[in-house]
């Protein structure tokens, strides 16, 4: 029925007495793609590539490979907090 104590309920938005007002905002954005490619992808990718000068490196020099390898793991992890 929709009635309850002799009023009527009403679920109808119409219907109401203090009708909602309705807003609608429209922003356009641009993302720049160059800037991202420049600046983060072709970083890490240049660390990727140098991570396979360790194999260039002798086996029995461990120290250099260790200095070599935390480098650039340093690099990058300051990388990560700088973006």
């Amino acid at each position: 029925d929709g009635t309850r104590t002799g009023r009527r309920m009403t679920t109808s938005r119409l219907e109401s007495p203090f009708p909602r007002s309705v807003y609608m905002l429209s922003i356009g954005a641009t993302r720049k793609s160059a800037y991202y490619l420049t600046n983060h992808y072709f970083f890490v990718s240049l660390m990727f590539i140098l991570s396979f000068s360790f194999f260039v490196l002798p086996v029995w020099d461990i120290a250099n490979r260790l200095i070599s390898t935390m480098t650039l793991f340093l690099i990058l992890v300051a990388f990560k907090f700088s973006v």
